[in-house]
């Protein structure tokens, strides 16, 4: 990691074996990042059973313990932000947190565990993820559909703002 650059720390801990949506989404977004002169450097969580082939163990990483969406994360991930500094972080998902020790962008892919979540779910979107983007430096989405339905959500609970749209690869 250079000095001269600031750090932006990416949430990679949903990478696994089993392959998803979202992981493929943010190893897209990180060898799109490697190909670029970028202003900031870089520096993603990587989970254990990050593949040991992943691009992502090629890129300036940490090895994070911190099981994702696991309830322990609400308190644990900001405690390792705060450790690693950062001058930006980024969650990729709906993975959110209470409180962040420095600013952050959050992407939303879609409100299907809204629409179709147990009860825990549809409460993690309307305390912790709406509490999350209304103090978001920015908000991502993934198509210009999903991005009408989660404004149009947040309208419903009393804010307005932009959603900038990043596709999948």
């Amino acid at each position: 990691m250079s000095a001269s650059k600031p750090k932006i720390v990416v949430d990679a801990r949903m990478i696994n074996a089993q392959g998803h949506g979202i992981s493929l989404y943010v190893q897209q977004l990180a060898l799109g990042l490697s190909r670029l002169n970028l202003s900031y450097e870089p520096l993603y969580l990587v989970a254990p059973d990050c593949p040991r082939d992943s691009f992502l163990r090629k890129m300036a990483h940490v090895n994070c313990q911190i099981p994702f969406l696991h309830p322990s994360e609400l308190w644990r991930l900001s405690a390792e932000i705060k450790r690693l500094g950062p001058a930006l972080f980024h969650t990729p998902s709906f993975s959110s947190l209470w409180n962040y020790p420095c600013p952050h962008v959050q992407t939303v892919h879609d409100l299907n565990h809204l629409h179709f979540g147990d009860f825990a779910k549809k409460a993690y979107y309307r305390f912790i993820l709406l509490r999350s983007l209304r103090r978001a430096q920015a908000v991502v989405s993934v198509s210009h559909n999903s991005a009408l339905e989660i404004r149009s959500w947040l309208v419903d609970h009393g804010f307005d703002l932009e959603i900038q749209i990043v596709p999948n690869a």
